[in-house]
């Protein structure tokens, strides 16, 4: 037997979908036989799970007539088919909204759909057979997350066809009753870059000075190895969101020393961002001091530059009485005093030579 347009089946030949004749009374009208009957459904509408409930039903007489006592007409519910997809930042359950999806159906049919302000789509009533979806675009700040994940609807439940393991996905498993299938991508975070700015105390630009960063406190694991260029700037490029680093100079510009403190230690500074972009948070900390997004000014603040994020830190050389900066004033002054002293002694033989 088969449902009509209201969700109902009758007693009747317009119902019937295959099996023997209906049993009648004498007036030749479709009856039920008197027994237990079963009633199970065997096939789902499009959209939706079987419903296994297998419903036992009595059917008695009232003395000799043909009428039988009525019964309640068992109520079937069904169970929609769904999937949720959610969208979160990688290694947490920050939810990312309005990341596009291209979702593949069966019949190859293509439709791109969007998380919503919680990060997740829900795809209900799906049709029987292969679906795909993949990552199409997402908020600046994170990487797109490049796996395509397959899957296959059945009357009896969703399977995954993709192996998500090492792709930064997860699929859970539903029920035919009650709870819905999900899926669960993660993005990864954008890499951002250091830049820094070398001048003295004049806030002249120095070219020639050499950093290295590091990847361990104690400055043995070289990442990347950089010097100033004629505008006094560098770019360590491709680091690390949640990673801790070291940088320091190494290498003077010519005409200096390797800042030291009082102690004749060199200064090792340490970096680490956190950034969350679904949140429009970018927290970094340089020695520990923590600086957010609305550091947009000052020796160390955040740039924007097309939607990339870049660290800059100003590094200062100060010059000293043994070893002036090159076209300092310190110069200059030093310079001076070395021509009045040759103009001093000049003077005085002089006067000597006439007395």
């Amino acid at each position: 037997m088969k449902t009509d347009k209201d969700g109902y089946v009758k007693l009747a030949d317009t119902y019937k979908v295959s099996g023997d004749a209906f049993y009648t009374n004498s007036n030749g009208r479709p009856t039920l036989p008197l027994g237990t009957l079963t009633v199970q459904e065997t096939k789902a509408p499009a959209g939706y799970y079987i419903n296994n409930q297998i419903h036992t039903i009595k059917i008695t007489s009232k003395g000799q007539t043909e009428k039988i006592q009525t019964y309640n007409a068992p109520i079937v519910k069904e169970q929609v088919n769904d999937l949720i997809l959610t969208k979160v930042q990688l290694g947490s359950n920050v939810a990312i909204p309005g990341t596009v999806f291209t979702w593949t159906k069966p019949d190859g049919k293509t439709e791109d759909i969007k998380t919503d302000g919680y990060g997740q789509i829900k795809m209900t009533g799906l049709a029987t057979g292969v679906h795909k979806l993949k990552e199409k675009s997402v908020m600046p700040g994170y990487e797109l997350n490049p796996n395509e994940f397959s899957f296959e609807v059945a009357a009896n439940g969703i399977t995954a066809k993709t192996d998500t393991s090492g792709k930064n996905m997860t699929f859970t498993a539903g029920t035919t009753t009650g709870k819905s299938y999900q899926l669960t991508v993660e993005d990864g975070l954008e890499n951002y870059d250091l830049k820094l700015i070398k001048v003295n105390e004049h806030d002249k630009l120095l070219p020639g000075a050499e950093f290295t960063l590091y990847s361990d406190a104690a400055c043995t694991k070289v990442v990347a190895k950089k010097t100033t260029d004629a505008s006094g700037i560098l770019i360590f490029d491709e680091i690390k969101d949640r990673t801790d680093y070291w940088f320091k100079e190494t290498k003077a510009p010519e005409g200096y020393r390797i800042p030291v403190d009082s102690n004749g230690n060199q200064h090792v500074y340490k970096l680490r961002a956190e950034a969350t972009p679904a949140k429009g948070q970018f927290d970094f900390y340089v020695d520990g001091t923590k600086y957010t997004a609305s550091n947009t000014s000052g020796d160390v603040h955040l740039e924007d530059v097309n939607g990339d994020k870049v660290v800059s830190i100003t590094v200062i050389n100060y010059t000293t009485g043994k070893l002036p900066e090159t076209g300092s004033n310190g110069t200059l002054l030093l310079l001076g005093a070395g021509l009045a002293a040759v103009a001093a002694y000049f003077a005085l033989n002089k006067k000597r030579k006439t007395n």
